[in-house]
């Protein structure tokens, strides 16, 4: 479907997929990937022969070797694209445990055709019939007496989802959403041709409600421009916990709901993936695209101290109308009483004239909306991106956006102000029997105030539902991509903090099967009552 090929990562994603061998969750399954189109044996006098993989309780797992030759494990290999992880030039052996042996610690045991030297890791062994810690990749390289030598990345995953290892220096606890732990390592595992390592990266938490919840959000920063997972290369990034959502999938919906409207010019795209934070398996996450301003985020002019002349102090902005109020600049408008954080140009690099013009404009353009003259509403506001962003919050019965939170708007250049980048759908969304109709929280109250609004809501909305009613088939797949990770998520993370959404007691199956009956629900509702008006 034409929706579905514009998510990034979809290649990796099949190509992954189709090779991955699982096995039941009490196996641990385990692949030897040859870098090179033979399907031979590289090398013929030194070759691993059995992996044994053991944990501190024997009770978790029985640890029975596992042999290569066996034919239960697969041959398969991959390409590496670009300079991100060159080392993988070398053999891998992918180990999949049960996150209950990741907890205490997974130790593995290796024997080889004929004795060898072993370096695991930074530790040196003179027998292959050794044992050692495996909370995270580590290379591994066997040396024999006739100086062969067989090198291995010994690479854990624990579901069919790519694996996120991060790890900070001397394992620092991340416990700021202001400070940055500096000069993490972060390795990307189980993806494919997007299998990837960077160095001198940093986190931190992030978030505002949701850093407070016990499974934390995260904020990537990488060095330098970085793809990552098949998406557009960028230096900043999240990994969203979705912790008070069972179906994991609200923020993604809502995005692919966003996508699929004409005039939001950018939403963010995202990968599921499994987190380890220095040695520990947190679940499941939701690595996406932060919002910036920038060629490969929300593509408006990037702003510098200097732009104050008549025409380039015009933008580009990013505005967040959100109660938490935390931004360097920020003001409360003067009509409408709503809290405006000014979220780029950021501190470091607004001045007060570009701070002065914006807040001249939103309150002018308030002003205006007060005034009731809906002629002079189109001198400072774009009616289609507001009537896109609406139809998205419609659709998914969004009521942190009345608050307000997270509500994003930009002015670019010579432009007027539009509605968007969508962020966070987490909180109360998709619910059954929803038949609210929210339509005077931030400018609306006004915008439906005028009737070429209200058509043009009409006419959206009627050409969007037959593409909102097909995003079940993105609902039964990503579920289906999520089965697993999901599993282990709620073995991690038995008890969420508050029943928000109505599917706490529920298994993720179960919730899945809510959310898309309410989502079609919903979507039949809104097509008769916006039909009414």
């Amino acid at each position: 479907m034409v929706w579905r090929q514009a998510k990034a990562g979809v290649e990796f994603r099949a190509a992954r997929n189709a090779a991955k061998v699982l096995a039941p969750a009490s196996v641990l399954a385990l692949a030897l990937c040859a870098c090179g189109e033979s399907a031979e044996p590289l090398y013929a006098s030194l070759q691993v022969e059995t992996v044994e993989v053991l944990t501190l309780d024997s009770a978790l797992v029985e640890g029975e070797p596992l042999d290569l030759a066996s034919g239960v494990f697969e041959l398969r290999s991959f390409s590496v694209s670009g300079s991100a992880f060159e080392s993988l030039s070398g053999d891998t052996l992918y180990l999949k445990l049960p996150y209950d042996a990741a907890l205490v610690g997974a130790q593995i045991r290796v024997r080889a055709s004929k004795e060898a030297l072993v370096r695991f890791g930074d530790s040196l062994f003179s027998d292959t019939a050794f044992t050692a810690d495996l909370p995270e990749p580590v290379w591994m390289t066997l040396v024999s007496s006739e100086g062969d030598s067989l090198k291995y990345l010994v690479m854990p995953y624990f579901s069919n989802l790519p694996v996120v290892f991060v790890h900070t220096p001397g394992g620092a606890a991340v416990e700021s959403k202001v400070n940055w732990v500096e000069d993490a390592k972060i390795v990307i595992g189980n993806a494919g041709a997007q299998n990837a390592e960077f160095s001198g990266a940093s986190i931190r938490g992030r978030g505002n409600s949701t850093w407070l919840y016990e499974k934390k959000p995260y904020a990537l920063k990488f060095s330098k421009r970085s793809q990552v997972l098949g998406m557009k290369p960028h230096k900043r990034w999240c990994l969203l916990a979705n912790y008070i959502d069972k179906t994991l999938l609200r923020n993604a919906l809502a995005f692919e709901v966003g996508r699929n409207t004409n005039s939001l010019e950018w939403t963010p795209t995202g990968e599921f993936v499994d987190l380890v934070l220095n040695g520990v398996l947190l679940g499941n996450y939701y690595l996406c695209e932060q919002i910036r301003v920038d060629e490969n985020r929300l593509a408006i002019t990037e702003m510098s101290s200097s732009d104050l002349g008549e025409a380039s102090i015009t933008g580009g902005y990013l505005l967040e109308y959100d109660t938490g109020y935390d931004e360097t600049y920020k003001f409360y408008s003067q009509a409408f009483k709503l809290p405006v954080n000014l979220k780029e140009p950021d501190g470091d690099v607004m001045v007060e004239e570009q701070f002065e013009y914006i807040k001249a404009y939103v309150n002018g353009m308030e002003e205006a909306l007060a005034s009731g003259d809906a002629a002079a509403w189109s001198e400072y506001l774009d009616y289609e991106t507001f009537a896109d962003y609406w139809i998205v919050q419609a659709v998914t019965g969004n009521r942190d956006v009345t608050n307000p939170r997270s509500a994003y708007f930009y002015k670019e250049r010579g432009e007027v102000l539009k509605a968007g980048p969508l962020w966070d759908f987490d909180y109360r969304t998709y619910l059954p029997d929803n038949t609210e109709i929210l339509k005077d929280y931030l400018y609306y109250g006004a915008l439906f105030g005028d009737e070429a609004f209200v058509e043009l809501v009409k006419e959206r909305f009627a050409e969007y539902y037959p593409r909102f009613l097909a995003l079940t088939a993105f609902i039964e797949e990503e579920a289906e991509l999520l089965a697993e990770s999901a599993a282990i998520n709620e073995a991690l993370w038995p008890e969420i903090s508050k029943k928000i959404n109505g599917d706490t007691e529920l298994s993720p199956g179960e919730a899945w099967a809510r959310l898309e009956a309410a989502y079609v629900q919903r979507l039949e509702f809104l097509n008769a009552e916006i039909a009414s008006w």
